[in-house]
């Protein structure tokens, strides 16, 4: 039996900083600020952040930096033999990277793909970012590959799921990664739309938002939309799953098993049928194990909701309408839950639930069409970790780095009335 990963215990006191990293950031797509980001950042044991982001080069960059240090430790990962992450990246903003640390302090990193083969690579020691090999996942279903996500279970493993097809035509893929043998091995087709229902039907993909694990209960939520062709305008049905056992069986909003691959003919999932081009953009649990999601609806009505899933009930309470972009979600110790969004090139965070409290200026610049990306929060923490990343060239200057906040009421008191203010950064070339 694998030993359960140790946490890192927490450390709370107010703090808002900003790592910038040393090198200027791409802003020519919002490569590295999009909602399809599952994990541009990651906080490990000993108090390290790592992170991936594309530099002004197109390369792929790898950095990681002692929490309360100064000095970023960067690696340009387009230099490696045989350029295994396929650099430098094309201008499109599907081509996102992902990393995570396994409960060996192994690196892994993916990303780069919009139907694309696989691209991956695996430290060769432990915590280091100088040294990488390729050593490949499981063999199939590798030729089509897009948006990965990495998510780290509390026994040190990970899961990796990505969608393996097109927009409007493709399959949603788990493998679960080893720590003890150090291989990957496919748990399975979670959600299928490519030719679901037989020849002379329209086939759909699944657009999943973040992939929640809640280290108090073992299981993984998941909440998506079916596609039924490239445009966004197409997407509708929201549906939600959760496993218990890392995603070997999942089972619907009422605890009923369902049976993999699910299809988009399956009603036991869908918590809203019909709704025209919504997105969900945000994903996360609160203390209590309620599962919640930001769903971003289109004009006419142009609202984002925060669903909510208790129990077997699910309800929702509408956080904001009009110009708010994608929104991201997490929960905090004491039950709290929060948004961070930009509306109308402004970012802002907000208590969402239980009570939906007003909202707070995040960051004194503007930031044009950005798309926030977080941090797992770990269990115990009150500490956000968000990527600040240039979005289009709208951007006054492309720098990048990391913003690390104490999230509770009384911080969002103190940056609203003026006494905590997010440090300016340093303009690069």
């Amino acid at each position: 039996m694998e030993a359960t990963y140790a946490r890192p215990v927490a450390v709370n006191s107010p703090i808002m900083r900003f790592d910038q990293f040393p090198l200027a950031l791409t802003d020519r797509v919002p490569i590295n600020s999009n909602v399809t980001n599952q994990q541009s950042i990651v906080r490990v044991p000993g108090d390290w952040i790592y992170a991936v982001f594309w530099g002004a080069d197109m390369n792929p960059y790898v950095a990681k930096i002692k929490d309360g240090d100064s000095t970023w430790q960067v690696f340009n990962l387009g230099t490696l033999p045989g350029n295994p992450l396929m650099a430098p990246a094309p201008a499109d903003e599907h081509n996102n990277l992902a990393i995570m640390l396994d409960g060996a302090g192994y690196i892994h990193i993916s990303g780069n793909h919009h139907r694309v083969p696989l691209n991956y690579i695996r430290s060769t020691v432990p915590n280091e970012i100088t040294g990488w090999e390729n050593p490949g996942m499981v063999g199939s279903d590798e030729t089509e590959v897009t948006y990965p996500r990495f998510v780290q279970t509390l026994d040190g493993n990970l899961l990796f799921f990505y969608r393996a097809g097109t927009s409007s035509d493709g399959d949603l893929m788990l493998n679960r990664y080893s720590t003890t043998t150090k291989t990957w091995t496919r748990v399975g087709m979670i959600l299928k739309g490519h030719d679901w229902s037989g020849p002379g039907t329209e086939d759909m993909s699944a657009y999943p938002s973040r992939i929640v694990y809640d280290e108090s209960t073992g299981r993984v939520h998941m909440w998506w939309t079916w596609r039924d062709t490239i445009d966004l305008e197409s997407s509708h049905d929201l549906c939600y799953l959760y496993s218990e056992d890392k995603g070997v069986t999942w089972l619907d909003g009422t605890g009923t098993a369902v049976a993999v691959p699910v299809t988009p003919g399956n009603a036991a999932v869908k918590v809203l049928t019909g709704g025209a081009g919504i997105v969900v953009t945000g994903a996360c649990v609160d203390t209590a194990a309620n599962a919640y999601a930001t769903v971003r609806f289109p004009a006419p009505d142009g609202e984002v909701r925060l669903y909510k899933k208790t129990g077997s009930t699910f309800s929702y309470t509408v956080i904001g309408a009009g110009l708010i972009w994608h929104a991201a979600v997490f929960g905090t110790p004491d039950g709290n839950v929060y948004a961070v969004y930009a509306e109308a090139d402004i970012a802002y965070i907000r208590q969402v639930a239980p009570t939906l409290e007003a909202r707070v200026q995040l960051i004194p610049w503007a930031m044009p069409h950005w798309t926030p990306s977080t941090a797992t929060m770990l269990n115990g923490s009150y500490a956000m970790r968000l990527l600040i990343a240039p979005c289009r060239q709208k951007a006054v200057s492309n720098y990048g780095g990391v913003l690390t906040m104490t999230v509770n009421p009384g911080t969002l008191a103190a940056l609203s009335s003026g006494k905590l203010v997010l440090p300016e950064p340093t303009p690069v070339a």
